[in-house]
């Protein structure tokens, strides 16, 4: 029991932070023993990639670019990937407007 809790509680310090500007698309990865990994994208060059199931709805996110695959989102519940999609697409769409 002590052992699932304990890869809960890591589980629960993963993060992951997504930026858009008109200049610049970050996302910084926080994994749960503290380490970050950042990477820098040109909004302009970006692609949003989302895998979908016709049952079980996006299985999975990530932003290409330049010969790059950064995969996104992918401990989010299925309500919450669609929530995310949604508002990136947008915040996406502005920055390029």
């Amino acid at each position: 029991l002590y052992l699932a809790f304990h890869m809960n509680y890591r589980a629960a310090r993963v993060r992951e932070e997504v930026c858009v500007s008109r200049t610049a698309l970050d996302i910084r990865k926080t994994a749960p023993s503290g380490r970050h990994e950042d990477h820098h994208f040109n909004p302009f060059w970006a692609k949003f990639a989302v895998s979908r199931h016709s049952e079980i709805g996006i299985t999975g996110m990530a932003v290409e670019a330049q010969g790059r695959h950064v995969p996104i989102g992918s401990f989010l519940n299925p309500d919450d990937r669609e929530s995310f999609a949604n508002a990136f697409q947008q915040a996406l769409h502005k920055a390029r407007s």
